[in-house]
């Protein structure tokens, strides 16, 4: 089961391939030029963003990742540009400067984020110090456990099989994002990934989904690869494995704003999971959720571990049981949308129409209504050893079938102040049976500037009762 929250905190990744700088220029075409009717445009603004391997960096520094990042930069100011944004994000940059090439650089222009033109300035590199790239990869290879090799036919990746060779040595994964109609320079490696249409450069046209994957599986056997991902724009995904198995992912999103720099979304966010220990079958789902989010904002964006979180606890609400530690992380996400937070909690072991009015009641005084509920252990030691008749399992699963109630979770103290602490609700709701000084978290929800209420419970209806009728009819038969 995915995880709500991640920590990519462990993740070390190598970065190698083709380092990029794109400008980006905004501004508003205000009228035509008199002489040759060409567009005048007005700037408002420029920006720079790393680019090619360097965004694939951005991306997985954005996540918590340690990264580092080997490629060919010229001696000049856009290679500062690149080395200061990245240094920001604590890349390690071990970059080879040539003073006989410049940095890589794509300029676009924008009229109102429509596309005016792209410029490209830029030197395929031919002759440079082969030997650095396999030296840095040998020294630092021990520090990481994948390598991604971003491969943009610019002339920094002529060796990928020795670096493949040296990964496979040294038993660390190695993910190619591949260009080119030759891929037979990929063989060997741990995963390949293609987008739609390069894959069909390959193998030709596919007329649908099952075509595809017969395609995939060959040449899975003929480049001896692990892992083959296929990314399919706004159809998703489909991710092959070598002992046969096929998982097709949909897009999570049918608003496509941007595909630019997608690619690099997915195989960073891949990367990242994998080197944090998640199994490929998971990691593939989150690199689709970034891939989703990524494709719906205009231009050079990083994802944030963050927005895949928000989007795992929005698909993931209507299960409702959450662990104590993702508790609070949801409290703030939901905070920062200003929604108010209500708590109660008890034992709730035979759901009645009592329980039934005070949670409607409960959830009417906020937004969000949690619910905390006694362990097995807990509620022996608060209603005797007999109790619960229903198990911590159980009746948190009749909880979460309730409408107004919006997650559910489970302490094992005898009493609740650790679980309040911790939740820190705007309002903390009790039943009834409680007055006001009895009542357990009431000074920190106060300090923490909420509010204690006390609802009247159904009178004659309450789980003991119902178990004492039950007791005296099963005596009488």
């Amino acid at each position: 089961m995915q995880k709500l929250f991640l920590n990519f905190k462990k993740s070390s990744v190598l970065i190698i391939g083709d380092i990029i700088l794109d400008e980006y220029i905004y501004g508003k075409i205000t009228k035509f030029s008199t002489e040759s009717c060409n567009p005048i445009l007005k700037i408002k603004d420029t920006k720079f963003f790393p680019g090619g391997a360097a965004n694939v960096a951005m991306n997985a520094a954005c996540l918590g990742s340690k990264v580092y990042l080997l490629g060919i930069v010229g001696t000049d100011k856009e290679s500062e540009i690149l080395k200061k944004k990245l240094g920001k994000k604590k890349v390690f940059c071990e970059f080879l400067f040539s003073e006989r090439y410049p940095t890589i650089k794509k300029t676009k222009i924008f009229s109102e984020k429509h596309t005016i033109v792209r410029i490209d300035r830029e030197k395929q590199f031919l002759k440079f110090k082969k030997d650095f790239f396999i030296k840095k990869i040998q020294k630092i290879i021990s520090k990481v456990n994948v390598i991604i090799v971003s491969d943009y036919q610019k002339g920094t990746v002529q060796q990928v099989q020795d670096i493949i060779k040296i990964a496979n040595k040294k038993k660390v994964f190695i993910f190619i994002d591949p260009k080119g109609k030759n891929f037979d320079k990929y063989k060997n490696c741990t995963l390949l990934k293609p987008n739609l249409q390069e894959f069909q450069e390959i193998v030709g046209k596919c007329k649908n989904k099952n075509t595809i994957i017969k395609k995939a599986k060959k040449m899975i056997s003929k480049l001896n690869l692990s892992n083959l991902l296929i990314t399919c724009s706004e159809k998703g995904m489909i991710f092959l494995q070598k002992n046969g198995s096929t998982l097709y992912l949909p897009s999570i999103t049918k608003k496509v704003v941007d595909t630019n720099g997608a690619g690099d979304t997915v195989i960073s966010v891949l990367a990242v999971s994998i080197s944090s220990g998640k199994n490929f079958q998971e990691s593939i789902q989150l690199a689709n959720i970034a891939s989703g989010i990524a494709v719906q904002k205009f231009g050079t964006s990083y994802i944030k571990k963050e927005e895949i979180e928000t989007f795992l606890i929005k698909k993931k609400k209507h299960l409702k049981i959450i662990r104590k530690k993702e508790i609070k992380k949801i409290i703030q996400i939901e905070k920062k949308k200003g929604k108010k937070i209500v708590m109660t909690n008890g034992v709730f072991d035979i759901i009645h129409a009592g329980h039934i009015k005070y949670l409607k009641q409960a959830k009417s005084l906020g937004d969000r209504l949690i619910v905390a509920v006694n362990s097995d252990k807990s509620t022996k030691v608060i209603k005797g050893s007999k109790r619960p008749i229903n198990s911590l399992c159980r009746r948190m699963q009749v909880l979460s079938e309730l409408r107004m109630i919006d997650w559910i979770v489970s302490f094992q103290e005898d009493c609740p102040k650790k679980i309040i602490s911790l939740i820190k609700p705007d309002v903390l709701v009790k039943g009834g049976d409680y007055k006001n000084k009895e009542i357990i978290g009431k000074k920190e929800v106060l300090k923490n500037g909420g509010e204690v209420i006390i609802l009247d419970l159904e009178k004659n209806i309450s789980t003991t009762k119902i178990i004492n009728l039950y007791k005296n009819y099963c005596k009488s038969k």
